[in-house]
């Protein structure tokens, strides 16, 4: 059972919350956890983490063949020639989709063994 806090404590720790005092301060006034504090703060204010927004300058082909490489495949980056190497992994079965795979990249104009 979750141990309560006493109304006054509770009460004070809301209101320094509410006036934007960091959480690090009221730890350090009041002597409660920062993580009790934290909790009532995402009851309040909400959840401080803000969820990363991405934009990308890629096509859908890119963006498909970036996908391949990181799902079935892996770079090497050779530093004294200054070349890479992409290799990626098929398995006996999905010849079809190699197939596929090898087109998608001689259309984008990378080299396919």
């Amino acid at each position: 059972m979750p141990r309560l806090l006493p109304k006054e404590i509770k009460e004070e720790m809301i209101s320094k919350l509410k006036k934007g005092v960091s959480i690090n301060q009221i730890s350090k006034e009041i002597g409660l956890a920062k993580s009790t504090i934290y909790h009532h703060y995402k009851k309040i204010n909400g959840k401080k983490f803000v969820e990363p927004v991405f934009e990308s300058n890629l096509s859908k082909e890119e963006g498909e063949l970036l996908g391949i490489i990181i799902g079935d495949g892996s770079l090497l980056h050779y530093k004294e020639y200054g070349h890479y190497r992409i290799i990626v992994a098929f398995g006996k079965v999905n010849e079809k989709y190699a197939r596929y795979v090898k087109n998608k990249f001689e259309r984008m104009g990378l080299e396919s063994r």
